[in-house]
C-alpha cells in the first residue's frame, strides 16, 4: 500500500536571532505552491509573464510563514497569526530590510531540507522494482555503423 499524497497541515518552529522565532507550514500542498509561484510573476511586454525578482523572496514568505515572535518599537507582539497575506506583507514591509532577510533565509533553508527529505523518500519508496536494469550495451560493436574501419 503506498503512503498517502495528502499534505497534512502541520506546523514547526523555526530559531532565529536574538531569541526570536517563527511558526510555519512543514510542507506546503499544491495550491499553496501554485499560489507561491503566482505571486513570482508579473505581466511584461506583449502580456508575457516573467518573474518578478523583487517579489520572489516575499512570495516564499508569505506561503510559509503563519506567526512569528517580532516586537514592535513599543515592545508589543506584531500580530499576524490568521492575518491575510497583504497583513502579513504589510508587516514584513515594516521590519529592517536584515531581519527579512534572516526570516527569508530561515524559511528557505526550511524548504531545501523538506525537498531533501522529499527526495531521500522517492529513492526508497515501498515496492520499488528490485530487480536490475536492462542488460548494458556492449563496449564495441561491430559494423558499418559502430564507426569501425573494416
Amino acid at each position: 500500500m503506498s503512503e498517502s499524497r495528502i499534505v497534512r497541515p502541520e506546523t514547526t518552529r523555526l530559531d532565529i536571532s536574538g531569541g526570536d522565532w517563527l511558526l510555519v507550514k512543514k510542507r506546503l500542498n499544491a495550491g499553496e505552491q501554485r499560489r507561491a509561484f503566482a505571486r513570482m510573476y508579473r505581466e511584461g511586454a506583449a502580456g508575457r509573464l516573467q518573474i518578478d525578482p523583487l517579489q520572489t523572496g516575499l512570495a516564499l514568505v508569505l506561503s510559509y510563514l503563519l506567526d512569528w515572535s517580532l516586537l514592535d518599537e513599543a515592545g508589543k507582539p506584531i500580530a499576524i497569526m490568521d492575518a491575510d497575506d497583504e497583513t502579513k506583507a504589510a508587516a514584513l514591509d515594516a521590519i529592517d530590510y536584515d531581519s527579512f532577510v534572516e526570516i527569508k533565509n530561515a524559511i528557505d533553508a526550511h524548504q531545501n531540507a523538506n525537498e531533501a527529505e522529499a527526495a531521500a523518500k522517492k529513492k526508497i519508496r515501498p515496492g520499488a522494482p528490485s530487480s536490475a536494469p536492462s542488460s548494458p550495451s556492449p563496449v564495441a560493436a561491430d559494423g558499418a555503423l559502430s564507426g569501425s574501419k573494416s
